[in-house]
């Protein structure tokens, strides 16, 4: 509320840190109270675990049908471990395809360019436009993200800061690309709303980054 950000998607940090499926799920529902306390508010992000495969492919079915989710992650694999490479989690993109939903998830480039290749079908939104190299990778994670039209990059996390880095990936992923993500709560998002706001781009350029690329993309999943 105090830096205006007027809506917004939602996941629960207890999902990612879940030991067991049950508490994954548990924390999905918490979710959902969330969404139906502030109705209009807030859309709710279905964090799942591919080490628990059946539990993982039941709970997504069971949010996008009986919650409305459209939305699936951030998945982290560094805070549950896992490998973006194994079979698991390949099922479970296949499912987050077979039920139209937006894969957030995030990687650091090597994930990124093998998730990229390996899932051509699937909505992919890559939050940070940095990783663990922030510098180094900034230009190779905006080029990779560029070359496909399935994927987006959010201003989330690190990296959006460097200036000329915000501008870069409109010019070279498109304006329609790029959408608003703060990393709240971890980060403020008066930064990153203060970065787009000053940015070397048009007014509509702001306006499309900060709402209507979204409303965009969830239009294309039947939000």
């Amino acid at each position: 509320d105090r830096t205006g950000v007027q809506r917004g998607i939602i996941n629960s940090v207890r999902c990612q840190e879940a030991k067991t499926a049950a508490e994954f799920i548990a924390g999905n529902r918490e979710v959902a109270r969330y969404v139906e306390k502030y109705k209009g508010r807030f859309l709710g992000a279905c964090v799942v675990n591919p080490l628990f495969i059946d539990e993982s492919l039941r709970e997504i079915e069971d949010c996008h049908k009986q919650l409305g989710f459209v939305w699936v992650g951030e998945l982290c694999n560094y805070m549950a471990p896992f490998e973006y490479t194994i079979k698991e989690f390949e099922l479970l993109v296949q499912q987050v395809v077979k039920m139209n939903m937006v894969l957030d998830v995030h990687t650091e480039l090597s994930e990124m360019e093998f998730i990229i290749q390996k899932f051509p079908r699937a909505t992919i939104v890559f939050p940070h436009f940095g990783d663990d190299r922030e510098y180094e990778h900034i230009f190779k994670r905006i080029d990779a993200v560029a070359k496909h039209p399935n994927c987006y990059l959010d201003t989330s996390g690190w990296g959006h800061d460097r200036v000329g880095m915000l501008e870069y990936a409109v010019k070279s992923i498109g304006d329609d690309r790029v959408l608003f993500g703060s990393d709240f709560s971890i980060n403020c998002p008066a930064t990153v709303l203060g970065r787009i706001e000053h940015a070397l781009i048009t007014e509509e350029q702001k306006r499309k980054i900060l709402a209507s690329n979204l409303q965009a993309l969830l239009k294309k999943v039947g939000a």
